[in-house]
């Protein structure tokens, strides 16, 4: 799903003469949605049953999983999701703008 709505959003913008179109900023968040819901996911998966797996069970230390990890990958996604959907915002604002400067020609 992230993948599409990137190959839609590159194809709109290579097709069209401004960036600021309004399908933009609307996909923009769509995959900041999705990677600060599956970052959040991950984090708990990782903290919560992972953590917990390795405080009580040992079961990770003799596998090998690393729970800090899964939780620092979980954190990282929830961050770039924030950065993706602070941009769309940018884009939104650019289509504003854009719609201003059609209206005032």
């Amino acid at each position: 799903m992230m993948f599409n709505y990137l190959r839609l959003i590159f194809g709109q913008l290579h097709n069209s003469e401004t960036p600021f179109l309004p399908e933009v900023p609307r996909r923009l968040k769509a995959i900041a949605y999705t990677l600060i819901i599956g970052g959040g996911v991950y984090w708990t998966a990782g903290f919560a049953v992972l953590g917990a797996l390795q405080y009580f069970a040992a079961i990770p230390r003799t596998v090998g999983i690393d729970t800090s990890a899964a939780i620092v990958f979980g954190v990282l996604f929830m961050m770039f999701g924030c950065v993706i959907w602070g941009i769309s915002y940018i884009f939104a604002r650019g289509c504003e703008l854009q719609q201003e400067s059609y209206e005032t020609l």
